[in-house]
C-alpha cells in the first residue's frame, strides 16, 4: 500500500483533516483569507464536497469517484499549505 494512502486513511480515521479545517476556517479565518488571496486559492475549495457533486446523473460512479478523490487530494494539500503559512506568520498563537 502506498505511503500517501496510509497517511490519508490515518488522517481520515482520526478526523485530523476535519479538525484542521475547523481550526483554520473558524478560528483563524482572517489569516486564512490573507494566505488564500496571496496564493490565489479559492477559499471555497477548502470545504469538503459530496461525491455526488462531481458529475451529472449520466456520469458513471467510477468517474465521480476519481474526480472526488482528486479534489480531496488537492483540498488536503491546500489545507496543509495554508496551515503551514498561518503558523509561520503567527507563531505561538492558539
Amino acid at each position: 500500500m502506498a505511503k500517501h494512502v496510509l497517511v490519508d486513511q490515518l488522517a481520515s480515521r482520526t478526523g485530523l483533516i476535519d479538525r484542521l479545517q475547523g481550526l483554520l476556517l473558524d478560528e483563524h479565518q482572517q489569516a486564512v483569507r490573507e494566505v488564500c488571496r496571496e496564493m490565489r486559492f479559492d477559499i471555497s475549495d477548502l470545504r469538503p464536497k459530496s461525491r455526488d457533486s462531481f458529475g451529472a446523473v449520466n456520469v458513471p460512479s467510477d468517474i465521480k469517484e476519481m474526480r472526488f478523490e482528486h479534489f480531496e487530494e488537492r483540498r488536503v494539500a491546500k489545507l496543509l499549505t495554508i496551515a503551514g503559512e498561518v503558523l509561520a506568520r503567527h507563531p505561538g498563537r492558539d
